[in-house]
């Protein structure tokens, strides 16, 4: 009561169990707000792995840029880190939101993504350094950006687009670095006489300063687990931007929106680990993935089923293991599957990001070996509870079975009604059945 908007927002900050950073300019006039919510930061101690940067806009009537900062779970879900209303998107408010973020962790990222804004490339680079933290481009807004520029070179051609569009991809897909140069080569040689523009523009905007933020040979290196995009902050956008319902909020009022969203958003995470932890996907096999049912998330052990089955459909494998699916994704390749032979996988064999519980060591308990009886061998009621029958009750009901098939055999039944031979009296046969009734 009596409060103005910004004190009602720190007050109520700390009353609702956020961790925040305020930062003001002399004359005590707000310039950034930094703010996370105590579970928030428990996700991020147990999935440090990956971090997404981007920010939003027309969120409040302050014209503030609201950078998101989303992390990503063990079954591969998005989840709210920390949120920050920047005075603008300088290194300098960069460098003031990600010093107080990388204060919140016990193990750095391996990886961080965000478009080609280098203020955060700047600002995360120097704060988070090679080689511990790799800072990625998000490819889908390279690939964005190389079509509005170069295909309308091609308006006339679609074809010639199509290919065109095909290198580039090819070049950023390039495994190794070698094969990256042999590509880029041909590349130009083919479009360098007709297409210098375009050519120019993707080798001094994107690749000579940016190849080891885009291309595989370089971006496989690190433990990413599949995200090279910044969809998933996007996605982030669109829920946050449907809770606020419009721009003209001051901080508090849009603070109340997006703390509406983060609840509910981690309201959904803890049933959807939970969810896995007591369910057992049809398609796994217990016997392989036993021992980490219920520890390791549902996508990591399809992850690890798809190289299973490329195991099962081809007889034999190079020798010369690359080595980056492990390193990517944290699980065992088709080469590793091989020489395991069948043997069940345990924890150790899954990165610590697909754990769904990280606290606790685990005891990790195999099925007993299932014995074989040679009694229940030959018996056909091999899931009954009952016991099996001892050698002289077999005997026993082999010689009555004998016994009844020695008599001779019984006289056809007659109706003491219609004195007819075949049915009985009470037979839907017998003519006279229902004749009282008609009587």
């Amino acid at each position: 009561m009596g409060q103005s908007p910004i004190h009602a927002l720190i007050n109520n900050l700390s009353a609702d169990g956020f961790w925040s950073q305020i930062q003001h300019a002399p004359d005590g006039r707000v310039t950034a707000i930094l703010f996370a919510h105590s579970k928030s930061l428990a996700y991020l101690q147990s999935y440090p792995e990956v971090l997404l940067l981007d920010c939003t806009y027309k969120t409040n009537k302050y014209g503030m840029p609201l950078l998101d900062m989303i992390g990503v779970d063990a079954t591969q879900r998005s989840f709210c880190i920390a949120f920050a209303f920047l005075s603008g998107e300088t290194e300098a408010d960069y460098m003031w939101a990600l010093k107080w973020l990388k204060s919140l962790y016990t193990t750095l990222p391996s990886v961080i993504l965000t478009d080609r804004c280098l203020a955060v490339i700047n600002a995360a680079s120097t704060l988070f350094p090679p080689p511990t933290t790799a800072t990625l481009i998000c490819i889908w807004h390279a690939n964005k950006a190389v079509l509005a520029r170069c295909q309308p070179a091609f308006a006339d051609n679609a074809e010639e687009w199509k290919e065109f569009y095909g290198f580039w991809h090819d070049i950023i897909r390039s495994p190794t670095e070698e094969e990256y140069n042999d590509r880029l080569a041909k590349f130009q040689q083919k479009y360098v006489p007709g297409h210098r523009n375009e050519v120019g523009y993707i080798k001094e905007t994107w690749l000579i300063p940016f190849k080891r933020r885009l291309v595989h040979a370089w971006v496989d290196q690190s433990a990413h687990f599949g995200n090279t995009a910044t969809s998933r902050v996007e996605g982030m956008h669109a829920l946050l931007k449907s809770y606020l319902k419009r721009s003209t909020l001051d901080l508090f009022d849009a603070w109340k929106s997006i703390r509406l969203a983060l609840l509910n958003q981690l309201a959904e995470l803890h049933a959807g680990q939970a969810k896995q932890q007591l369910r057992i996907p049809q398609e796994l096999s217990k016997s392989l993935y036993g021992a980490v049912q219920g520890w390791v998330s549902h996508e990591a052990q399809r992850k690890v089923e798809g190289q299973r089955r490329l195991l099962a459909e081809r007889d034999e494998f190079s020798p010369a293991c690359t080595g980056t699916f492990s390193r990517v994704w944290g699980l065992p390749c088709v080469h590793v599957l091989a020489t395991r032979q069948g043997e069940p996988l345990l924890l150790h064999d899954f990165h610590s990001h697909w754990r769904l519980q990280r606290e606790g060591i685990p005891v990790l308990l195999l099925e007993p070996r299932r014995r074989i009886d040679p009694r229940q061998a030959q018996s056909a009621s091999v899931s009954s509870t009952q016991r099996e029958a001892s050698e002289f009750e077999v005997v026993e009901a082999r010689l009555a079975v004998e016994a009844r098939a020695a008599l001779p055999p019984r006289a056809p039944s007659k109706c003491s009604r219609c004195h007819a031979v075949g049915h009985t009296m009470t037979s839907r046969l017998c003519p006279e059945r229902y004749a009282d009734i008609l009587l």
